[in-house]
């Protein structure tokens, strides 16, 4: 990296502190001498990328310069930190081999670690990535004014309505609402007795019937010779054939003719 160059590009003067970190030791003192010619020697300060730098006092440099294949998050929490208030960081990794992945890694950083308007542009055979410090310190606070209340506002009530804002709930409803509705038209088998309608087509009439049919009694001779025919002609295929009203539900499935044998355990309760 040409001393000169940053010096034009960063705008470089005496009386500036300039910080200088970068991955190689030999490449950062080389820099930092070079740094010394415009700017006061005991005003550049060259760092090999660590963790903190306490050596480099909160908010006492002007410009930061990192430079290294990548720049580290803690670097660039560092370089936060000794920088002044509206102070430069700028920051140069190399352009070969370069992914959009690490330009993405790097605007990422950078945000996290507080820095704003950030700007991109290549120069040479670097990548330079230019943004500030915003113009406030961390932990800054800033008091937030709210307008007074009126001492005499006066609260709403229900009475400050005026009469042409109510509404006649009975307004709304129209001719048709307020009409009897035609029984006539009620579906078959509404109503709170269940009951089916004159000529009935839906075949409730068919189920009402059924239900209020006296039940079949299971008898001893219907067990000894089931018969062969039935109502619904499914009895002997088992419960899951047979209907609501069948004398043999809960019974084996069974051969009609045949006597119908029960298992050993019917009688005892499955619990």
């Amino acid at each position: 990296m040409n001393a000169q160059a940053l010096r034009v590009a960063l705008e470089l003067a005496g009386g500036q502190t300039v910080a200088v970190f970068g991955e190689n030791e030999t490449e950062v003192k080389t820099l930092s001498d070079a740094l010394k010619e415009y700017v006061a020697p005991g005003a550049v300060v060259g760092e090999v990328f660590a963790d903190a730098y306490p050596s480099i006092s909160d908010s006492s440099c002007d410009v930061v310069i990192v430079h290294g294949t990548s720049t580290p998050l803690n670097v660039l929490f560092q370089a936060f930190r000794v920088l002044r208030t509206g102070a430069t960081l700028a920051c140069y990794e190399p352009l070969e081999s370069r992914t959009a992945d690490d330009a993405e890694s790097l605007n990422k950083n950078l945000t996290l670690a507080g820095f704003v308007d950030s700007h991109v542009e290549s120069e040479g055979k670097f990548v330079k990535v230019v943004c500030k410090k915003p113009n406030w310190e961390i932990g800054a606070q800033e008091g937030i004014k709210l307008k007074p209340k009126s001492a005499g506002a006066k609260k709403w009530t229900v009475e400050d309505l005026e009469d042409d804002m109510l509404v006649d709930e009975k307004d709304l409803l129209s001719e048709a609402d307020l009409a009897s509705p035609d029984m006539s038209a009620v579906p078959c088998g509404t109503g709170a007795v269940k009951k089916a309608c004159k000529n009935c087509t839906c075949g409730l009439a068919e189920e009402l019937a059924a239900e209020s049919a006296p039940k079949k009694k299971l008898t001893l001779e219907m067990i000894e010779n089931p018969g062969v025919n039935s109502s619904c002609g499914s009895c002997s295929l088992g419960d899951a054939f047979r209907c609501a009203g069948c004398p043999y539900r809960g019974l084996p499935a069974y051969t009609p003719g045949q006597k119908i044998e029960l298992p050993d355990d019917f009688n005892i309760d499955d619990l």
